[in-house]
């Protein structure tokens, strides 16, 4: 059975019933495949989820890629990447981000994520600063950094408003034209 299939059905059962919630023999059931099979695979579930994680990593940045492609600036690659983000946490369930916690490795490519997606939106930031998007008054790193902790509160559903105020605060007046148009198109965060 193809490794993608295996990271995909585990990553599917560990978003909706939480990691602490799946067992290795749950996973083997849904792919119809012994828990055998699966254990000379991944030796335990937290090697699985450390795989299913980078596996979803490489997806996000694909998309990613995907989004600054049909962006039409750095303003709307920061907008459609968010909207990514929200919409890609609303598929996990609490309990996921609960268990998380448990697992080590699986933390470390989490920081590893973040700092990655800071590093994203500051490019971001400075391409919008330089094309006129962002005003140049204000400390990008920290709201690269707010943004960063609105997106990893899973219990916080004003996320796409906190952040949407924080984007007016600091969008020029051409900023502002591509920030209403997303709005009005209902694009939501």
């Amino acid at each position: 059975m193809p490794r993608e299939k295996i990271l995909k059905t585990a990553m599917s059962l560990f978003a909706r019933y939480g990691i602490k919630g799946v067992s290795m023999n749950q996973i083997a059931t849904a792919l119809q495949m012994s828990k055998k099979t699966l254990y000379a695979e991944f030796e335990n579930k937290e090697e699985m989820l450390s795989e299913c994680l980078k596996y979803e990593k490489v997806r996000m940045q694909k998309l990613i890629e995907k989004n600054e492609e049909e962006a039409q600036n750095p303003l709307e690659a920061l907008i459609l990447g968010m909207s990514t983000m929200f919409h890609y946490r609303s598929t996990l369930c609490p309990a996921f981000f609960r268990d998380l916690q448990r697992y080590m490795e699986a933390q470390d490519i989490v920081l590893a994520t973040k700092a990655k997606s800071h590093d994203l939106y500051m490019k971001y930031f400075n391409q919008g600063i330089e094309e006129g998007y962002f005003q140049s008054t204000f400390e990008y790193e920290a709201i690269a950094s707010l943004f960063i902790e609105q997106l990893g509160d899973w219990n916080n559903l004003q996320q796409p408003y906190i952040i949407l105020t924080f984007l007016r605060g600091v969008c020029t007046e051409k900023g502002l034209e591509v920030l209403n148009h997303f709005t009005l198109l209902n694009i939501q965060l």
